[in-house]
């Protein structure tokens, strides 16, 4: 009887495709999902270079800026000697 029902189309196969379909959609969502975490991860590992680029171009500017303000501050140190003499 239950052979002569999956035959037809009956409740034994459609119980059986939902299964398929189930698994099917279950690898596929972790097929996706595993491609979104690689994505991420390299997503991750972009911006933690980004921001370190970031950290190292104001260090160098800050020492530029350094450097600038020493060389202005030396030549105003010259010229009021120089007037003040």
């Amino acid at each position: 009887m239950s052979a002569k029902r999956r035959q037809e189309g009956g409740p034994g196969s459609s119980v059986a495709t939902a299964s398929t379909e189930n698994d099917l959609s279950l690898q596929e969502a972790h097929t996706a999902q595993t491609a979104l975490q690689a994505s991420l991860e390299t997503t991750q590992t972009q911006l933690q270079t980004s921001q370190e680029h970031a950290a190292d171009l104001y260090r160098a500017l800050h020492v530029e800026r350094k450097k600038v303000t020493r060389t202005q501050d030396k030549d105003c140190q010259s010229k009021c000697r120089d007037t003040c003499s």
